[in-house]
Formats: structure tokens, sequence, C-alpha cells
């Protein structure tokens, strides 16, 4: 199983469900720039412990983490709000 994703700079947005239920996933690293985090994007990564976004540019994004059971640590740097 997967257990760690680092978004690589290419990736603007990320897109409805698109780590939902990712079980194995416990760490996720993005470095890009991201314009977007859609609904529910990491909804029940049951394992997931940390999340590392290094700079949004949108004020709303907590729908997107909804329900990490494990979650203890979610860094986000913001860019222009």
């Amino acid at each position: 199983a997967i257990t760690s994703i680092s978004i690589p700079s290419t990736v603007s947005s990320i897109n409805e469900f698109a780590f939902s239920n990712c079980s194995g996933l416990e760490s996720q690293i993005i470095q890009t720039e991201l314009s977007a985090i859609a609904l529910s994007a990491f909804e029940y990564c049951q394992n997931l412990k940390s999340i590392s976004i290094c700079n949004l540019s949108q004020s709303e994004f907590s729908s997107s983490f909804f329900n990490l059971i494990k979650c203890k640590q979610i860094e986000i740097g913001f860019g222009s709000i």
C-alpha cells in the first residue's frame, strides 16, 4: 500500500475525492501552490497522520479534510487569500 505521497509542482488543484478512502496513506506533502482543494479530497483517510501544504491560495478548505480519524498535524502556508 502507498503510505506517502508528494504532489509535484505541476499540480495546481486537488479534485473532489482525489484521495478519499486511501486507507494506507499516512503522510502527504504538497510542495506546490494550490488554487483549490476540492470537497472531501482526503475524506476517510483513516491512517493519515500529517498533511503539509506549502502554499494554499484559497480561503475555504475545511471540508477537504473531513473525518481524518488519526490526523494529528495539518500544516498550511497561505499565499494570497
